[in-house]
């Protein structure tokens, strides 16, 4: 995880491991892992887009998110849906998608261009 999301982790950043949910033959299950510091949290979490344009097959189907409550999960939900509700009023709402950031303190909508000018052009 360090290569990709450019962490790096010693052992006494993490405080806590354990998997969720019942253990069933050929089922994966969530992995929960409780870091000592917020500041590590927030660097790979706010890295977690290196994710997506690896090829390496070690971490296909990897996901990582944050550990919501029940309310935390339907108010970014609640969010969500009312940014894409006042999105498909907008004219050229085709070109931009919503992201909730701030989902474990104050959630709030982002309006993200689909397709960012790289530096080359």
């Amino acid at each position: 995880m360090s290569e990709i999301l450019k962490v790096d982790l010693d052992s006494g950043d993490i405080s806590k491991t354990y998997r969720l949910g019942k253990k069933e033959e050929g089922k994966c299950r969530p992995l929960l892992v409780r870091f000592n510091s917020d500041e590590k949290k927030g660097t790979m979490m706010s890295n977690l887009n290196r994710m997506k344009g690896q090829q390496n097959e070690k971490f296909k189907g990897v996901s990582i998110s944050h550990d919501l409550t029940v309310r935390q999960r339907e108010l970014v939900r609640a969010v969500r849906n009312k940014a894409l509700e006042d999105l498909e009023k907008e004219e050229g709402s085709g070109n931009f998608r919503i992201i909730v950031v701030g989902q474990t303190t104050n959630p709030r909508a982002v309006k993200v261009p689909l397709n960012l000018p790289t530096a080359s052009s």
